[in-house]
C-alpha cells in the first residue's frame, strides 16, 4: 500500500472500509481521491518533492451537491491568517519586555493535517 494511504490510515483520517459496510452509512458517498505534488526544503537547502494526498470535495454527491455546496458557511469558526508575522513580531516584543531574561520559544505548526479532521 501507498505510504500516503498508509499514513492517513493509521493516523486515523482515513479508516478503511468494506464497500458493503460504506452502502449501511446513512447519508455518505464516495469522493475521488487524488494525489498533489508539492516541494518541501531539506536541511541542505534543496528542494524536494513531496507529495499529498486529496479528496476532490467539488463532485456533486446523490444529493446533486458537493460537500462544499453543502457547507454551511456561517456555521464555520472565523480563521485569521493575515499578519501572521506582524501579530509574531508584536508578541515577541511584548513578551521580551515583561520578561527581560526568560528565554523565548516559538513555534510553527504546519497545518497541512487541520482538514482531514
Amino acid at each position: 500500500m501507498d505510504p500516503l494511504f498508509t499514513e492517513d490510515i493509521n493516523r486515523g483520517f482515513a479508516p478503511p472500509l468494506l464497500i458493503e459496510t460504506f452502502h449501511e452509512i446513512p447519508m455518505a458517498f464516495l469522493a475521488p481521491l487524488g494525489c498533489h505534488k508539492q516541494e518541501t526544503i531539506n536541511e541542505m537547502g534543496q528542494k524536494d518533492p513531496k507529495y499529498r494526498m486529496i479528496h476532490d470535495q467539488s463532485i456533486p454527491g446523490p444529493s446533486g451537491l458537493s460537500v462544499n455546496l453543502r457547507v454551511r458557511k456561517e456555521a464555520l469558526p472565523s480563521i485569521l491568517y493575515s499578519w501572521v508575522l506582524l501579530r509574531s513580531v508584536h508578541c515577541i516584543c511584548n513578551l521580551r519586555s515583561r520578561y527581560p531574561t526568560t528565554k523565548i520559544y516559538f513555534c510553527k505548526v504546519d497545518l497541512d493535517a487541520a482538514y482531514h479532521r
